[in-house]
């Protein structure tokens, strides 16, 4: 008899288990490139197909979309509210994401927390980004709708991984929500979780023939080479640049009397610096290459501009592609 009163006792303290656990809102799922918060429930899914998004990668000045600096993504967009278990912090969340993206091989672009976010401690920063489309998250109706309406310990970040297939962003808002609207999520820590997958541009598509270069170096007195490629922070030539350094051999042994200023150039992504460097030593790669194939060293001079002359804005990732080039100079 006592054994039949402890299994039910049992089974009503499992039903009620099962009834306070959250499931994830119907058509929800994970990104398949970033990790939930152990235990985290989804209370709004939305996916795009193709759209934009801008990312704040400075501080908030106004209530409005006024900030430091920004950088606008297209691509695949997916958004996630995640609510973490009772009894974490906005901090503890935040720092597990944080800690998981960077061994992922991400590279934080922008972090912050409360005031150092914007007003209201980063108060009006969560309205910038849950409405960039000027609509709500309503999977879970008004739950989702007004979530992080009084957000408490607020936390920011942004991240980059840079993939042949196409970079990855990533943005995420943490906070405390202590609005009483529902209980399955006042007190908790909610996550605004924003993922764009840019699509991969195709490099090296257009050789340019050794005929263009003499004839663009002669009208306009550069050109610029799209064809010569490097991975991201990277100053080793990928193999399929082959074919247009061919072209600048070519064009350079047609020519005897030319020597060429060989420059880099990159988008804004990172310091002045790191960028004035990286042009640098590219270009200098560039220069050995050709000398390997039997160019004369002292028809080619190597320099880097960095990011100081791009042709193209910066806050999109097809501008930041066309920066990210090798001009050709007459000396």
């Amino acid at each position: 008899m006592r054994l039949a009163t402890l299994l039910a006792l049992l089974l009503v303290l499992l039903g009620g288990a099962a009834a306070h656990a959250q499931e994830d809102v119907a058509g929800a799922a994970d990104h398949p490139q970033v990790k939930r918060y152990g235990g985290s429930w989804i209370l709004a899914y939305q996916f795009h197909e193709f759209d934009e998004l801008t990312l704040p990668t400075g501080k908030q000045l106004a209530y409005d979309k006024t900030f430091e600096s920004t950088l606008d993504v297209e691509g695949a967009w997916t958004r996630l509210i995640y609510v973490a278990p009772e009894k974490r912090s906005s901090l503890e969340v935040f720092r597990n994401y944080q800690k998981d993206l960077e061994a992922d091989g991400f590279q934080l672009l922008y972090q912050c927390k409360e005031d150092a976010c914007g007003p209201n401690n980063g108060g009006a920063l969560v309205n910038f980004m849950l409405y960039p489309l000027g609509e709500r998250l309503t999977s879970s109706g008004q739950a989702s709708e007004y979530a992080f309406s009084f957000p408490k310990d607020a936390r920011f970040l942004v991240a980059k991984k840079a993939r042949p297939e196409g970079d990855l962003y990533v943005s995420l808002y943490v906070a405390i929500e202590t609005f009483d609207l529902d209980k399955r999520t006042q007190d908790h820590a909610l996550a605004l979780l924003d993922v764009v997958e840019t699509k991969g541009m195709q490099e090296n598509m257009v050789v340019v023939e050794a005929g263009e270069i003499d004839k663009s170096i002669r009208e306009t007195g550069r050109i610029a080479l799209y064809g010569i490629t490097f991975d991201t922070g990277s100053t080793v030539i990928k193999p399929e640049s082959a074919e247009s350094l061919a072209q600048v051999v070519k064009y350079l042994t047609d020519n005897p009397g030319v020597g060429l200023y060989i420059v880099g150039h990159t988008d804004n992504e990172g310091s002045f610096d790191y960028n004035l460097d990286l042009s640098y030593r590219r270009a200098v790669a560039v220069v050995e290459w050709l000398v390997g194939k039997g160019i004369d060293a002292s028809r080619l001079k190597a320099a880097g501009a960095g990011l100081m002359a791009p042709v193209a804005p910066n806050t999109t990732e097809d501008g930041r592609a066309k920066n990210r080039r090798v001009e050709l100079v007459p000396q």
